[in-house]
């Protein structure tokens, strides 16, 4: 299967599910010199709610050509962001905040599948490996206090995940996530 029967796949799948989603609050944000989006977001079906965090890089986000929604001290910046879209800037606090209101402006939000399906992926992943063999997956320590919250976080969201949509579709989303 390649990537756009995979991503169809996924949208089919999704669609099947009966669940909402909405995108709660959005914020820039740096964290170890990765300059991200980052979503509060949430599923629910029926009675049941899932919150979870999901962030996308700064690269990823078309720019808008309007600029009325942005000050004064933003424009400049912002014109050189539409000459370079992928330049490194020195101002991160700045164009972090520019990026923001253009995905604010534009709704340039995560798709529902894309979250559902990173979800699984990760948690399928701390579900079925230990934490040293998670760790050794990807490349993180086993020593590491910061490294063991996020396999728990991955591993909360699995069994989150396996009330919202169940175990069978958990994997199904996790073999299709595999194959973008």
């Amino acid at each position: 299967m390649n990537c756009d029967e995979a991503k169809k796949e996924l949208e089919r799948v999704y669609s099947g599910l009966n669940l909402s989603f909405v995108v709660l609050s959005i914020q820039g944000r740096t964290k170890d010199g990765w300059e991200h989006i980052h979503f509060d977001c949430v599923f629910k079906k029926d009675n049941y709610e899932l919150k979870c965090e999901y962030s996308m890089g700064t690269g990823l986000f078309k720019l808008d050509k309007s600029k009325h929604f942005l000050n004064q001290e933003q424009i400049p910046m912002y014109e050189k962001m539409m000459e370079k879209p992928h330049a490194n800037f020195i101002d991160k606090k700045m164009h972090l905040s520019i990026v923001q209101k253009i995905v604010e402006k534009t709704k340039q939000y995560p798709s529902d599948y894309e979250v559902l399906g990173s979800l699984c992926r990760d948690g399928y992943d701390a579900h079925e490996y230990s934490f040293e063999d998670w760790c050794s997956n990807y490349g993180l320590n086993s020593d590491s206090i910061k490294d063991k919250k996020v396999y728990d976080t991955c591993l909360d969201y699995y069994f989150k995940l396996e009330r919202l949509i169940g175990r069978d579709l958990i994997y199904t989303f996790y073999e299709l996530m595999n194959e973008l």
